[in-house]
C-alpha cells in the first residue's frame, strides 16, 4: 500500500477502456456523463465518489467500482501526495496509539488494525469546518468547476488538499515530531495552516501582488482580502489556476520569502501561454 508505482498504476486505469475490455457495455454508456466532466481515470472516479452531491452520479460510480477487484480499489484509495512523491523512500503513518512510525516497522496484523481505524475515520467533505471559515466563500460546485478548468493532476491534488486542510504546516509537523519547532521559518510566529497560507507577511505580500496582477488581467476576479477569500473558486480558469500555483509554491519545504508583482506576472504569463498551446 506504500508503493508509489502500485498506487499510481491503479489510479491511472482508464475507466472507459476497462469497462469495454470487461464487456460492461451498459455501464460504459452510463459512464459517459461522468466523462463529460473530465472524469477519466480510476483516481478521478474515486475522488468524485467522495465529493459528489449528485445521487445519479453516486449510483453509477458505486456500480462501476464493484466491477473492479477490491484490492485494486483499496490500493488506488491509498494515494497521498505527501508519501507518494517521486523520490520518497521512507513512509510514516500513525499507529493505533497515534504515534508516528516508519511503515517498515509494522507487522501485517498492525497494518490491518491501522487500516480499520483509518476506514472508520472517513468523513464527508466539510471545507468550512475543516478550515475554520467564517463565511460561505466556498461552494461544492467549485470542485466540478475547477476540475473542468484544470487538467493538471498535481494542481488538482493541491486544490483537494487545500479543501481538506492537508498541507504540512509547522504546527502539524511539530505534533508528529517531524520538526523541532512549530514556528514559521519565515517570520518566527506559530505556523498554523491559516498562517502558512495567509497570515504570514510573505504570504500577505504574495496575495497583494496577485490582487494587483489579476486586477489588470481579468474582469472575472475577486480580490483576496481575507483567508476565506482563498477558497472562492468562482473565477475563470486563469484566475483559479494562478491561485493554485501560488499555493503550490507556498507549501514547498523551503517557503518562498520574497514576492513581487513581477513574479506573479511571470506565473500568469506562463499559464496564459500554456492555455494557448492547449487550445
Amino acid at each position: 500500500m506504500s508503493s508509489r508505482h502500485a498506487i499510481e498504476s491503479a489510479r491511472s486505469i482508464n475507466v472507459k477502456e476497462f469497462l469495454e475490455r470487461k464487456k460492461h457495455t451498459l455501464l460504459s454508456c452510463f459512464f459517459n456523463p461522468l466523462r463529460s466532466e473530465l472524469i477519466e481515470s480510476l483516481g478521478d472516479l474515486l475522488l468524485e465518489q467522495e465529493i459528489t452531491q449528485n445521487n445519479n452520479h453516486r449510483n453509477i460510480i458505486e456500480r462501476i467500482v464493484k466491477v473492479f477487484d477490491e484490492d485494486t480499489i483499496q490500493i488506488a484509495s491509498c494515494y497521498d501526495e505527501n508519501v507518494n512523491l517521486e523520490n520518497s523512500e521512507e513512509v510514516f503513518i500513525l499507529d493505533e496509539t497515534n504515534e508516528l512510525k516508519e511503515i517498515g516497522l509494522f507487522s501485517v496484523k498492525q497494518m490491518q488494525q491501522v487500516l480499520k481505524i483509518a476506514l472508520n475515520k472517513v468523513e464527508s467533505l466539510n471545507v468550512e469546518e475543516k478550515n475554520s471559515l467564517t463565511s460561505s466563500n466556498f461552494r461544492l460546485d467549485f470542485i466540478t468547476r475547477f476540475r473542468k478548468q484544470c487538467k493538471n493532476t498535481k494542481l488538482r491534488s493541491i486544490f483537494y488538499r487545500l479543501l481538506n486542510k492537508d498541507f504540512f504546516y509547522a504546527v502539524k509537523m511539530h505534533k508528529y515530531k517531524m520538526t523541532e519547532t512549530p514556528n514559521c521559518a519565515r517570520c518566527g510566529q506559530i505556523e498554523s495552516n491559516k498562517h502558512l497560507l495567509f497570515e504570514c507577511k510573505s504570504s500577505s505580500e504574495m496575495w497583494e501582488s496577485y490582487n494587483k496582477v489579476m486586477n489588470n488581467t481579468s474582469d472575472d476576479f475577486k480580490q483576496i482580502k481575507s483567508f476565506d477569500d482563498i477558497f472562492d473558486f468562482g473565477g475563470n480558469a486563469l484566475v483559479n489556476i494562478v491561485k493554485i500555483k501560488l499555493i503550490q509554491e507556498t507549501i514547498q519545504i523551503t517557503r518562498p520569502t520574497y514576492w513581487c508583482q513581477g513574479r506573479v506576472e511571470n506565473i500568469t504569463k506562463e499559464q496564459k501561454e500554456l492555455n494557448h498551446l492547449n487550445n
